[in-house]
């Protein structure tokens, strides 16, 4: 008997339809569905599916390929300092003794670009860590807003409105008391 090829066809796609109906499960995590959805959809997003890293070639589960990235030592990384690209594995060492845009704030120890490391540490206007606020109004070194109104006898508001009254400023070539600006313009 000659089985012609059209009839083949057909009862292939009547098998492959069959097959793509078939109700599974997933082994690496809670889903369930039809197969044709768990090979045409899921296997692309499971989290629990391994994928390679694009940099070293290791398998992880997608969930954690996001956290293996950051940590891969053939990751590669462009640092804030002078804008090259290196890897992960060595980027303290480049920090440390290659990049000689940055520097290590001998207070709190972060790297900071060498040019603001002054500014950095400035107790007014710095973001270092390690070193404390200072008052405006008395330039001692304070934990919190509370030393206003135990040394000044006033709120913060008013210890910051204080302060910036206290100094005169030019705008276009006419001296203006900045307690006038602060009083007309500033609303804390």
């Amino acid at each position: 008997a000659v089985v012609s090829t059209q009839s083949t066809g057909s009862q292939n796609a009547f098998v492959d339809k069959f097959i793509k109906r078939i109700k599974v499960r997933c082994t690496l995590c809670p889903w369930n569905g039809d197969f044709a959805d768990f090979t045409e959809v899921h296997t692309r997003r499971c989290e629990g599916v391994r994928v390679r890293c694009e940099h070293c070639d290791q398998e992880t589960p997608r969930s954690e390929m996001e956290q293996h990235v950051h940590q891969c030592p053939l990751h590669v990384k462009r640092c804030r300092f002078c804008q090259k690209k290196i890897q992960v594995a060595v980027f303290e060492v480049h920090l440390k003794q290659e990049c000689s845009d940055a520097v290590s704030c001998d207070i709190c120890g972060k790297f900071q670009l060498l040019a603001t490391l002054t500014r950095h540490k400035d107790p007014s206007v710095g973001w270092c860590e390690g070193v404390g606020a200072v008052c405006g109004l008395c330039h001692v070194k304070i934990e919190d807003h509370s030393h206003y109104r135990d040394a000044h006898g006033m709120s913060l508001k008013s210890a910051v409105k204080q302060y910036l009254r206290s100094s005169d400023f030019e705008v276009c070539d006419e001296t203006v008391s900045q307690s006038q600006m602060v009083d007309n313009n500033l609303r804390i």
